[in-house]
């Protein structure tokens, strides 16, 4: 399970892993990114690691500015998300005086791994998760500003056939706007997967007395 980036990364767990028997990917990189994004990180590709560890501070303090702007409405936002909102600027604003390095681990993660912009992408990763079957579940937003729900969508539609899609209304911080929705759709993924994981973990669990 992963959201955004970490959907990029669970999804390559999962297609290259034999002991994961399903994947729930949250508004994943790896497939697509908007225009605007895709740019930015071919643009810092191609930049000397020092600059681009000032464009990576930079970066996120953008970032950070733009929280909460990533096509949230009000209609699709859940109770409570002011003090959400406080939270993450109070714990990014510790990392910026307590732990810069974390900024410049961020940004070479960002230029060095295939998040979905042009001719850089994980697809390959993506369609080795046929061999998971019904057992993938992609959630997209219908407003996301970051992963086009429309170009994921049309990709899993040809190339995980047996994959669900749920297209949910907001923006790309769904674990944010939404918690308890997020966590609902977790916990009924689980639900759902129950009978293979059981029996995954029969098949790798150690004999007794090993």
């Amino acid at each position: 399970c992963g959201f955004s980036f970490g959907g990029a990364v669970a999804a390559q767990v999962a297609a290259f892993s034999e002991v994961v028997v399903g994947a729930l990917l949250f508004v994943p990189a790896g497939v697509a990114v908007s225009p605007t994004f895709g740019a930015g990180i071919q643009f810092t590709r191609h930049m000397p690691r020092g600059l681009s560890d000032g464009i990576g501070v930079v970066a996120s303090i953008g970032g950070l500015c733009c929280f909460g702007r990533t096509g949230r409405t009000d209609e699709t936002t859940e109770l409570g998300y002011a003090a959400r909102a406080d939270r993450v600027w109070w714990y990014s604003l510790q990392d910026f005086f307590l732990n810069p390095s974390f900024f410049r681990a961020y940004m070479h993660t960002l230029r060095d791994f295939p998040l979905g912009a042009e001719n850089f992408n994980l697809q390959s990763s993506f369609k080795r998760l046929k061999r998971l079957g019904s057992c993938v579940e992609v959630v997209v937003a219908t407003e996301d500003t970051i992963i086009p729900a429309a170009e994921v969508k049309a990709f899993i539609a040809v190339e995980l056939t047996e994959a669900t899609v749920l297209e949910v209304g907001g923006g790309h911080d769904l674990q944010w706007d939404r918690p308890a929705h997020t966590t609902e759709l977790i916990l009924e993924f689980l639900r759902e997967l129950k009978p293979e994981v059981l029996l995954s973990a029969q098949v790798f669990a150690p004999a007794e007395g090993a």
